[in-house]
């Protein structure tokens, strides 16, 4: 079954969803089925300047059932990935 996960990434005005999105997948490798961009939010809580990128994570393995560490563990890499890259201001 695959297993679902949402994630708001808070970035730079000028930081592109094509960025994003290549991290991501670079991120979560092939455990990542879809991608999903479902909201782009300014305002209350974010930044002057900032915008957050509201994304769903699919991940499925074909070969074993996926469990919450192991998402969470590839929901970690994806965060870790975008605050280095990125400069997202995010926590896993």
């Amino acid at each position: 079954a695959a297993l679902m996960h949402q994630l708001g990434v808070p970035l730079a005005e000028a930081v592109a969803y094509s960025a994003l999105e290549r991290v991501v997948r670079e991120a979560a490798g092939e455990l990542l089925r879809e991608l999903r961009l479902f909201d782009v939010y300014r305002g209350t809580g974010i930044e002057t300047g900032c915008k957050s990128f509201a994304i769903g994570l699919i991940f499925q393995d074909d070969s074993r059932t996926l469990g919450d560490a192991d998402v969470d563990r590839l929901v970690a890499a994806v965060v870790e990935r975008a605050a280095a890259e990125l400069g997202a201001q995010l926590r896993s």
